[in-house]
């Protein structure tokens, strides 16, 4: 037996010795219909005589855990399920199921005096509550998210503070595509959970997880949706789509399509110093026309055989056509002699098909919990782009590029949950296969033609062991991985292998108001696949970018320490990375009169990151305030002198919303940004502004919303970006700015069944 299997074994039994310890009485609560896990059920424990004695809530999988000293009886609560009392009197050590049967009675009118907190630290992870709060009626997932502590949107990127993209989950069931999140509706969704440290059965290339949880739909036979959205941001864009779903005791069938027709424009220019043997100065400026069009749609299906098994699938079809208009003037001053140019250029990006299709069970067999699922993903991309020069030292041309890219992906995987006594264990494998091709032509002869073709494959195996005992609860995992590389490229070719460990450790308590846990994380980050292409690609005259074959994982160390009392919450954690990856610039070897801008790798970097927040609830409006502290710790040689860029990036949010009589609600946020450090570049400050107002008709089934995003038009990336023989400095201008009107009917709502978590999750973040 090899040294790493022995290593498991041990850490086996030392989990099953370790769960026999305690006296907790311990529980899953289910949907009496569907079977599937309440989140925050309200459990007491009551005495003898019914007095109090203990509370909890259910965690994200309808478990709960209680200290039995005195408990008689068990006492379950949740909006729109009927209560229930249990009596545990002969409660023997075994794990309780308990499954609350949906209310039938709907009421008209409910008067509420007093709100939840919406955000709240639980086991660590920042839950937010929209279900029947302002959030609800944000016209798309994306504005919601930009409400939650911890969280920046930018369009439709989103990131975690101190942590970068995370991967988002609907239901346990892994987002594949982007479509799946812009047609969500909003007032689906009961919660949003952030996991800012991921445990074993997420990837080690998972930075951080987003749980959406919808809320549970009664109901057959046919229901669905239509929306139509429209936005002015410059240029007029509209979104319009349909939802069909159809339920028949066990069987569900879906069928979605969406059609999105985007037009935007965004400014950028910045000025490149170029310290060599000929110092010289380009000054750019660019402005970008974006048109773009496209056609998804997704079919499933879903069959219950009972309450303990379940089958589905889905398939997912996405065509794209993206043309890019772009005009830059460009000057060039080099020992006092001036050269100006005009160059325009025109994209033709097609996505033609991506394929994207998913099988999987789900079961229970006794208290062994099974789920396995099976992922094919398939794309296919070609860009055609043509180039205009004139003016300048230089005589006019013109010429143009090819390029073309494709992709396929396997993935599978199976995991299981056993509940022993007071413990939760998991126990999963997962493999992936991907094969990534890359080919650039250029016919004219200007730029060097080249291909690139990584192949690689994971096997994983990962084991985690989840316990609570009174006031404690901890988490262990572990995570094995072996990793098969091959690439082959125009200039390189290597075939490398790697078996790494990633252990990851949660402690923490709750102590009435009070919360807190501890932890640590190892993590390993491989570099995206368009980051590896050895194609060289054409900027302009002088300004040349590639990927580079030759990048290594990021390797990272994190520990961390967050805690809650009341509505004050904290987060905080301090991280260690080698080898990270940064976009440079440096002299192209051929020719050094042209820069070369591409990926790299640094030695280290060391960072630290902090945030806290205050939220509560007046009357009808829900005010919360957050800030955030970030500091790296890097220096750099620039133009033979040390630099240090270690200056600290502070946040600022400022969140409300307000709930009006007639079904309208109002909401409003400001998030700013300092100047600081972040990787290569300084950047300079940012702010926006947010406002929104909604109104719903015909019993909540008709949703009309108005939007106005970074109405100050602040939100935008000033930088200077340092290199050891350039310096870019420059204002890019996305245009955030924009007015969305969201109009929105549904019709007899109900929640899908469909059960499918994907394979292969962290892997298909790469393509």
């Amino acid at each position: 037996m090899t040294k790493k299997a022995l290593i498991v074994v041990a850490i086996l039994v030392f989990f099953v010795r370790m769960a026999g310890y305690g006296e907790d009485i311990v529980g899953i609560v289910e949907d009496g219909e569907s079977s599937s896990s309440l989140e925050f059920v309200n459990v007491v424990g009551l005495g003898a005589d019914s007095t109090f004695v203990a509370g909890t809530v259910t965690d994200s999988v309808g478990r709960f855990v209680l200290s039995g000293d005195g408990i008689g009886l068990l006492n379950f609560k949740m909006i729109g399920y009927e209560e229930q009392t249990i009596q545990v009197d002969e409660y023997c050590g075994e794990t309780l199921t308990v499954r609350m049967q949906p209310k039938e009675t709907i009421l008209k009118e409910v008067a509420v005096t007093a709100k939840p907190t919406v955000t709240r630290l639980v086991e660590g992870d920042m839950v937010t509550l929209v279900d029947n709060t302002p959030l609800a009626n944000m016209p798309t997932v994306f504005e919601a998210l930009s409400f939650i502590p911890m969280l920046s949107v930018q369009g439709e990127d989103v990131t975690v503070f101190g942590k970068g993209n995370p991967v988002f989950y609907i239901n346990s069931r892994q987002v594949r595509e982007l479509s799946d999140l812009k047609t969500l509706q909003t007032s689906e969704i009961a919660s949003i959970r952030v996991i800012t440290n991921p445990g074993s059965r997420y990837g080690s290339d998972v930075k951080a997880v987003i749980l959406i949880k919808t809320k549970r739909r009664v109901g057959e036979g046919f229901s669905g949706w239509i929306q139509e959205g429209m936005a002015l941001n410059r240029q007029f864009s509209n979104t319009v789509g349909a939802y069909l779903q159809y339920r028949w005791r066990g069987l569900e069938l879906f069928a979605r399509v969406f059609q999105n027709h985007s037009n935007s424009e965004s400014i950028m220019d910045y000025v490149s110093d170029i310290f060599s043997q000929n110092p010289r100065r380009q000054e750019f400026s660019t402005r970008f026309i974006d048109k773009g069009n496209d056609l998804n749609g997704k079919i499933g299906f879903s069959y219950d055989f009972n309450s303990n098994h379940s089958i589905g699938g889905s398939y997912y079809l996405l065509w794209n056509n993206r043309k890019r208009d772009m005009s830059s003037l460009t000057r060039l001053v080099e020992a006092g002699m001036i050269d100006d140019w005009r160059q325009d250029e025109e994209e033709d990006a097609k996505i033609w098909p991506l394929q994207n299709a998913n099988f999987y069970y789900e079961g229970k067999i006794s208290d062994l919990a099974i789920s396995s699922n099976f992922d094919y993903q398939g794309n296919s991309s070609n860009t055609d782009t043509r180039y205009d020069e004139f003016g300048g030292a230089q005589p006019a041309r013109s010429f143009s590029t090819q390029g073309a890219s494709s992709s396929r992906f396997l993935a599978e995987n199976l995991i299981l949950t056993y509940p022993v006594k007071k413990a939760e264990f998991t126990l999963g494998q997962e493999w992936t296969g991907t094969n990534y091709k890359s080919n650039f032509f250029c016919p004219d002869g200007v730029m060097k033609s080249g291909y690139s073709e990584n192949d690689e494959s994971t096997i994983a195996l990962f084991i985690s062991w989840k316990q609570r005992i009174s006031k404690f609860f901890w988490e262990v995992g572990l995570r094995y991985e072996h990793r098969r590389v091959k690439y082959d490229g125009s200039d390189d070719a290597y075939k490398e292998v790697y078996d790494n460990l990633f252990p990851s450790v949660k402690f923490g308590a709750v102590f009435g108001a009070f919360s807190w846990n501890i932890g640590y994380r190892y993590d390993k980050y491989p570099p995206n696949y368009s980051m590896m292409t050895g194609e060289i690609m054409y900027v302009n005259r002088y300004s040349y970018q590639s990927g580079n074959p030759q990048l290594k994982s990021i390797r990272q160390q994190q520990v961390y320490l967050n805690a809650q009392h009341k509505d004050f919450w904290l987060q905080s954690g301090y991280q260690y990375q080698k080898t990270p990856i940064i976009h440079t610039s440096l002299f192209y070897e051929p020719d050094p009169d042209i820069i070369l801008q591409r990926w790299e790798n640094l030695p280290e970097l060391k960072s630290i990151y902090v945030s806290g927040g205050y939220q509560t609830a007046i009357g009808h409006w829900r005010p919360s305030v957050s800030v955030g502290f970030q500091k790296q710790f890097l220096h750099i040689e620039v133009n033979h002198h040390n630099m240090n860029m270690s200056q600290p990036i502070y946040t600022i949010g400022f969140d409300n919303t307000l709930e009006l009589p007639w079904g309208i609600a109002v909401y409003g946020n400001y998030r700013f940004r300092s100047s600081g450090d972040q990787q290569l570049s300084h950047m300079r400050y940012a702010h926006m502004l947010t406002v929104g107002i909604s109104k719903s008709f015909l019993k909540n089934r008709l949703t009309v919303q108005l939007y106005g995003k970074d109405l100050l038009n602040q939100q935008i990336n000033r930088f200077t970006s340092y290199n050891q023989a350039v310096v870019d400095s420059g204002v890019s201008d996305f245009g955030q700015r924009k007015v969305q009107l969201f109009v929105h009917y549904a019709f007899n709502a109900t929640r899908s069944r469909y059960k499918g978590q994907g394979a292969g999750s962290a892997e298909k973040s790469r393509l």
